[in-house]
């Protein structure tokens, strides 16, 4: 879960700082893109393993 919200942060921090249009950040998308797409893969891949690992049970 902060894994996601750290990622959801970056994602919205890029997103502001390079639609700001300055000279020094035009390429800053381009560097921390790969980044964002890990953190949602990796996610995905861990909720995937806890709910495999650790079913939820109805009481």
């Amino acid at each position: 879960m902060f894994g996601h919200q750290n990622g959801m942060t970056a994602i919205l921090l890029t997103v502001a700082i390079e639609v700001s249009g300055s000279e020094k950040t035009r390429d800053l998308l381009s560097v921390t893109l790969p980044a964002i797409i890990l953190i949602a893969l990796f996610y995905f891949m861990s909720n995937y393993l806890l709910d495999r690992n650790f079913p939820h049970t109805q009481t």
